[in-house]
């Protein structure tokens, strides 16, 4: 009982340092996402990366690390639009790895324009332990 409370506690006083990033260049929108927590064992960084390429087509990348080789690391995105009052999930892929210390996941796909767009990001590592951490890229609007 006493280390699921130390366990909860330590997960409510983590500290994550999310930094949105966002570019345009002239045939491109990116919006990109890093997490780096500090308080965890395992877990150094989850990234989420969304581009817009133009007429309706998107690109999605998503990477997981972790300090060591662990037994499973896993990168979850989800491309999401914004429908007026919240954020609806289109479509999400994810990627697993095993005994390895990285795990990417990058698709291109196409949504309809007019709409604002972000990635979410779900990074995780198993290793005796289970360390979540989740990544918000800054909204795109896709013209």
């Amino acid at each position: 009982m006493n280390k699921a409370i130390i366990l909860l506690s330590l997960l409510a006083i983590s500290v994550f340092i999310i930094t949105p990033v966002s570019a345009n260049s002239l045939d491109t929108k990116l919006s990109e996402a890093e997490v780096e927590p500090k308080a965890y064992t395992y877990l150094t960084e989850g990234l989420g990366r969304l581009s817009y390429i133009g007429d309706g087509s998107f690109y999605l990348y998503g990477r997981t690390s972790a300090s060591q080789n662990v037994s499973e690391i896993e990168i979850e995105i989800t491309l999401q639009r914004w429908n007026g009052s919240g954020w609806v999930n289109l479509t999400t892929y994810n990627n697993i790895n095993y005994d390895s210390n990285r795990v990417t996941e990058a698709r291109i796909l196409t949504a309809p324009t007019g709409h604002y767009y972000r990635l979410f990001g779900k990074h995780t590592v198993r290793h005796g332990i289970t360390e979540v951490a989740f990544s918000y890229t800054s909204p795109i609007y896709a013209d």
